[in-house]
């Protein structure tokens, strides 16, 4: 549904505004590699 470079900057900007909660970024970024792969 979405291309990689789309889902790559959703990531970042999780990064950016949740910094603090590392462990919800962590688990985001496995759905969003699954989701690509």
């Amino acid at each position: 549904m979405y291309s990689p470079t789309i889902l790559f900057i959703s990531a970042i900007y999780l990064l950016i505004t949740q910094w603090k909660n590392y462990k919800k970024v962590y688990f985001l970024g496995i759905i969003f590699i699954a989701l690509v792969s």
